[in-house]
C-alpha cells in the first residue's frame, strides 16, 4: 500500500500543488492552499529508482508522474515541474 503525503511549506503552510490537475508532461508545481477533498494533485509518495541507484521518485498520486528539475537544470533558482519518472532530473 502507497504511503501518500503533502509537501508543505513552513513558511506559507501551502501545500505543492500541480498546476491545473493537469496530467502533461512539464506542468508547472505551486505552492496552493492544502485541499481537504480533491487533492490527488497534492499528494505525492517516495519510489525507489528500479535501477537500484539509491535515488528515490516523488511522484504524485494524480499520474504517477514524478517531481523534475526544470531542464535538468543544475543551476540556482532552476524551477520545478513534473515529468514521467525515467530521467536523472526526477531522482
Amino acid at each position: 500500500m502507497a504511503s501518500y503525503f503533502f509537501l508543505m511549506n513552513k513558511l506559507s503552510g501551502n501545500a505543492v500543488s500541480i498546476s491545473g490537475m493537469s496530467t502533461a508532461a512539464g506542468a508547472a508545481l505551486l505552492s496552493w492552499p492544502q485541499k481537504p477533498t480533491g487533492n490527488d494533485d497534492q499528494l505525492w509518495e517516495y519510489v525507489p529508482d528500479p535501477a537500484g541507484s539509491g535515488y528515490f521518485f516523488i511522484e504524485t498520486l494524480l499520474d504517477g508522474n514524478a517531481i523534475s528539475i526544470s531542464g535538468m537544470s543544475t543551476g540556482p533558482r532552476s524551477g520545478l515541474a513534473f515529468l514521467a519518472p525515467e530521467a536523472d532530473g526526477e531522482r
